[in-house]
């Protein structure tokens, strides 16, 4: 397997999750040939794990408790009616660190975007609903598809609930961007939502929730609004403490959590969110893109896709590493590391290396969107692989073309 060069393999190894998206390319690579293309700290190895044909179009993935892998397919992205949505179940048979064995765990979905394990099964993010997936025979394939929740806005696809993560607090919690009401495919994406609810539990309330993220509790029926809102990404540090992304904010800290500020009817709402990078809003980037495929001119240059984040919790990473914060940069070819540094009751976050990004590729085609640590501590990375990611709500008539 084509590696990058080390200089440290035997202290560090980074699993990156090769998973080649579909379309008609111009210019694409295959997967060996695109690990050629990218930048890393000298230490640190790139190894494919998955790619076509076994996954396609990926946007999330899951470990089990098994050790294997599922995987988002948004095949209907962004204006396909149909639901080509699909849950992939890949399997290392011989432990080489291979992904060798896919297998279609469910389809018939419609802009899936999120999955996590849970009791046997799968959650998946798939507005307006919130779905328990299961195998219950064997075969790899869900013969138990249960909407959990329902009621989510069905908007523009890359603004949908998503991103769903167990806290210690054993909430789960998912990322519920708000309403972004269009104005050209108003019929595909203008549903606003209605209040969160469990379809099977008639008897407990829905709940109105609007422009936060929230968390519930699927064996208690209990959903409530939790502080801060992400755009797509939701990740914890080993303490607790939750982080949220918004597309030219890459890290937001929830400083205080939603049950505390609502236990005081009379305090004044107050902002929970505290945007902790020292570098600022829309922060500087260094892609390394030969040629830079963009939609818009004022995008350039800093952040403005970010998604994706993990804090690095495996251990296995050298000490600087442990607890830093990682955020996918697709718009730019790129991902950001930056070292989270306490303080008071939130935390700064400070760029771990100036003029250079932790990933980058020369290719225009590496669209990053979703990280996590695996099973083994290494820092598994989601590429979509597509030659353009913005929803044509928002791409000018001049570039449709």
């Amino acid at each position: 397997m084509q590696t990058l060069p080390v200089t440290r393999l035997t202290l560090v190894i980074v699993s990156v999750i090769w998973l080649a998206g579909c379309g008609k390319p111009r210019s694409p690579l295959s997967p060996r040939q695109a690990l050629t293309t990218f930048q890393l700290p000298a230490g640190f190895h790139l190894e494919l794990v998955a790619s076509e044909p076994e996954v396609v179009s990926p946007v999330a993935m899951s470990f089990d408790e098994r050790g294997r892998l599922f995987v988002v397919e948004m095949l209907d992205y962004p204006l396909k009616p149909e639901a080509l949505g699909r849950i992939k179940l890949l399997e290392d048979l011989d432990g080489d660190g291979r992904f060798e064995k896919s297998t279609i765990f469910t389809d018939n979905l419609h802009f899936p975007n999120g999955v996590m394990a849970w009791r046997g099964g799968i959650l998946v993010t798939c507005a307006p609903d919130i779905l328990y997936l299961a195998d219950t025979d064997g075969d790899n394939r869900a013969d138990v598809r249960r909407v959990v929740l329902t009621g989510f806005a069905e908007t523009n696809p890359q603004l949908r609930v998503n991103a769903p993560v167990y806290g210690l607090d054993n909430w789960i919690y998912v990322a519920y961007p708000g309403v972004s009401m269009p104005t050209v495919y108003v019929k595909e994406f203008g549903d606003p939502g209605k209040p969160i609810s469990f379809p099977d539990h008639a008897e407990v309330p829905g709940v109105e929730i609007h422009q936060t993220d929230l968390r519930f509790q699927p064996d208690k029926t209990k959903v409530e609004a939790a502080s801060g809102n992400s755009e797509f990404g939701n990740t914890f540090d080993s303490w607790g403490n939750r982080f949220t992304v918004w597309n030219n904010d890459h890290v937001r800290h929830i400083v205080l959590p939603n049950k505390y500020l609502s236990k005081n009817p009379y305090l004044e709402p107050t902002l929970s969110i505290h945007s902790a990078s020292d570098h600022e809003k829309a922060s500087k980037v260094y892609p390394i893109t030969r040629e830079l495929n963009y939609i818009h001119e004022s995008e350039i240059g800093h952040f403005t896709s970010a998604c994706g984040i993990t804090v690095y919790t495996g251990g296995s990473f050298p000490s600087e590493y442990e607890g830093n914060f990682f955020v996918c940069e697709p718009a730019h070819n790129l991902v950001h590391r930056d070292v989270l540094v306490p303080s008071d009751a939130t935390f700064v976050a400070r760029r771990a290396q100036d003029g250079v990004e932790f990933l980058s590729s020369t290719d225009g085609w590496f669209r990053p969107v979703f990280t996590t640590v695996g099973p083994d501590a290494a820092l598994y990375i989601v590429d979509y692989y597509h030659k353009v990611i913005e929803h044509p709500e928002w791409i000018p008539p001049e570039k449709m073309k």
